[in-house]
Order: structure tokens, then sequence, then C-alpha cells
């Protein structure tokens, strides 16, 4: 059986990132994949990326998945750059600002991941609390998870995988999660559940419009 490789390279952090790679294996019996994770801790700079990049390419993989919010920034862009030099396919997971790089994901070739309910914690820098921003982060989880979203994420990963264990062509996912997919793809037989999930993620999705506005917009408030 073909054991095929997958390189997981986290920037900084989204709620999708901490649990990605053990939703392909979690009882860790997997016999047909081999996973190996890299990170930059929390900082997404281009000289992090730059150290800590190369270490997933010692692993040879066959694929890489790479997770970060915002992927505009200098660091997510710095490893677009290697990635497409090394002609590894990837496969970038990112929140609602990703969205704007869809056009150029497709242009260069990778695959991508938007993950619009995948909301940034509204503190500024000065109140940002450990224990706030771990709550903060369950509660994310929480909804990606009984929404569905990460089947959806990890049923795409696997069907790259299963690509290259039947040697078949390989088709990169160009998805963007929003509320429709959690509808049509979800596995809800009450549509009173369907209903409330489908809430549930439009909350996420607003909570990340107000607070990337707390952050990043609104001055002296």
């Amino acid at each position: 059986m073909k054991k095929v490789k997958v390189g997981v390279f986290k920037c900084g952090n989204i709620g999708t990132a901490p649990l990605l790679e053990l939703l392909l294996d979690e009882l860790a019996d997997r016999e047909d994949i081999s996973v190996r994770t890299v990170t930059t801790g929390a900082k997404m700079l281009a000289e992090e990326v730059l150290e800590a990049l190369p270490k997933i390419f010692d692993f040879k993989p066959d694929f890489i998945i790479f997770i970060s919010p915002n992927p505009a920034v200098e660091g997510p862009r710095k490893a677009m750059d290697i990635l497409l030099e090394r002609r590894i396919p990837s496969i970038f997971i990112s929140d609602a600002p990703g969205k704007r790089l869809k056009e150029e994901f497709e242009k260069r070739g990778f695959g991508y991941i938007i993950v619009m309910g995948d909301p940034i914690i509204g503190a500024r820098r000065e109140f940002l609390d450990p224990t706030e921003m771990a709550i903060f982060n369950s509660n994310v989880i929480k909804v990606l998870a009984i929404t569905g979203v990460y089947k959806i994420i990890y049923q795409e990963i696997d069907r790259i995988i299963h690509c290259y264990k039947e040697e078949t062509k390989l088709e990169l996912p160009k998805l963007i999660i929003d509320t429709d997919n959690i509808r049509d793809r979800s596995d809800f037989r009450n549509p009173y559940a369907l209903a409330k999930a489908m809430a549930a993620y439009e909350l996420t999705k607003k909570i990340a419009e107000i607070n990337t506005r707390a952050c990043f917009v609104e001055k002296e408030r």
C-alpha cells in the first residue's frame, strides 16, 4: 500500500488550525498516510516562514497544507513564492480575508479552502488575555465541528490522499465554505438542527466582521 506523505505547515492561528492534522487520523491507526506538522507558532513574519518552511521539505511530502490567517500578509506570501518554486502541490486553508486571494491562488495553481466563519478574536493587543484567547478559540472550534465545517475539510483532504493512493488525476480543492456549503454538504436529517447550524455559522461570520472592524478599523473608541 502506498503511504501518502502529508505536510502541514501552520503560520499563525485560526480556529481550523489546532485540530487539522488530527482530523485525518484521530485514532493514530491509519497505515496509508504519514503526517508531519511544522509551525511558526503565533508569528507570521517572513523571516519566521523562511526559517521554518524548509523543515517540512525534509519530510518530502506528496502535498502540503498551508494554514494561516489572512494569507495576504508577508509571511504567507513568502511561502507562496517558495512553494511555487518547489512545485509541490499545495492547499491554502485560511479565514475570510483569504477570499480576496481566490483568483491569485487559482492563477498560481494552488488549491484553497476559505472558511468564512473562522473569526479573529476581538481584542486589541493591550487587552488580549491568554485565557480569553483559549476560551474564544474553543468556542470557534465547537462551532466548526458541530456545523460540519471540519468534516468538509477532512473530506476534501482525504479526497486528495485517495488521488495519490489510486494514482488518479489530482484536482486540488477550490472551496469557499459558506453557509450554503453547510446546507448542501451536512449530514443533518433534522431540519430544525440544520437551521440552527446554519444560524450558528452565520453568527461566526458576523463575529469576524465586527471583530475585524474593532481591531483594525476603529480608532480611539
